[in-house]
């Protein structure tokens, strides 16, 4: 499991290491005991605040798929990565999630209906 750093704290138990907001925990290389865990995790330390939160692992992506999260990506740069990765066609959807596809399905649709419109200025 891997936390995010969600108050600046030192670790006493991590040679006062320095952690900071947005930041991993543990450091790579350093494993606290369980019990410094649910105290960091909870008002049960001498901040009387919680310093880490629990951070949900990402499903890793399938068949050697680039790791692109869709949603961040601005519209130029989504028009890019659909020129780029679906060429028009049907991409592929083997071993994908159904998120993926449906964006890809949503995507195409996009292809269609709006980028006629961009390529000539509009």
């Amino acid at each position: 499991m891997s936390y995010e750093v969600i108050e600046n704290f030192f670790d006493i138990e991590d040679n006062r290491r320095l952690y900071e907001v947005g930041q991993s925990y543990p450091r790579e290389g350093f494993k606290p005991s369980e019990e410094r865990v649910v105290a960091l995790s909870s008002r049960n330390n001498k901040g009387k605040q919680p310093f880490i939160k629990l951070v949900e692992d990402k499903e890793a992506p399938k068949d050697d798929e680039p790791g692109i999260d869709l949603e961040d990506l601005k519209k130029d740069e989504l028009l890019s990565f659909i020129k780029e990765n679906l060429n028009g066609e049907d991409a592929p959807t083997k071993g994908k999630s159904e998120k993926v596809a449906d964006y890809e399905a949503r995507l195409r649709g996009f292809i269609e209906e709006g980028l006629v419109a961009l390529e000539s200025g509009e």
